[in-house]
């Protein structure tokens, strides 16, 4: 009978397996920089004769990593001077006001009977949401004989 090793499991296997638990050791307890821990490959690769340094490295150079590098340098240029802040605030002031904000807003209603009064506005939901469900889709699907 023949035994064939599945694909991976060799000494390169083993070393690239041995790799991703160190890294992940790394990335889960943050002992180093999430940085150095990315650059790990760079590293072990060769050195484990996992994968060459040259093919290594260019997996570090693809067009998806410049896309998603570009658009984390954006997010955080937006957020380093508020635009973000500035893009909601300015969307809340075109789109408009929560009723219940102008209500509120008026002073006359306190939080207390505001809270009362979503509540029973919950409750009177859900409530003819099942008096319709029991009244259409029982009788529909026949499931009272």
């Amino acid at each position: 009978m023949r035994h064939d090793r599945p694909a991976g499991s060799g000494r390169a296997g083993r070393a690239t397996l041995a790799a991703m638990g160190w890294m992940a050791t790394w990335w889960m307890t943050e002992a180093v920089a999430i940085e150095v821990t990315a650059l790990l490959p760079i590293a072990l690769f060769p050195l484990a004769a996992i994968m060459p340094l040259g093919r290594t490295t260019a997996n570090y150079g693809a067009d998806v990593i410049y896309l998603f590098l570009g658009g984390f340098v954006l997010a955080l240029a937006i957020a380093r001077w508020g635009l973000d802040r500035r893009i909601a605030f300015m969307t809340l002031r075109l789109v408009g006001t929560p009723p219940n904000a102008i209500v509120f807003g008026t002073g006359l209603v306190r939080m207390p009977d505001m809270m009362k009064a979503g509540l029973w506005l919950n409750l009177t939901g859900i409530l003819l949401i099942f008096a319709l469900t029991y009244a259409v889709f029982i009788p529909v699907l026949g499931l009272l004989h």
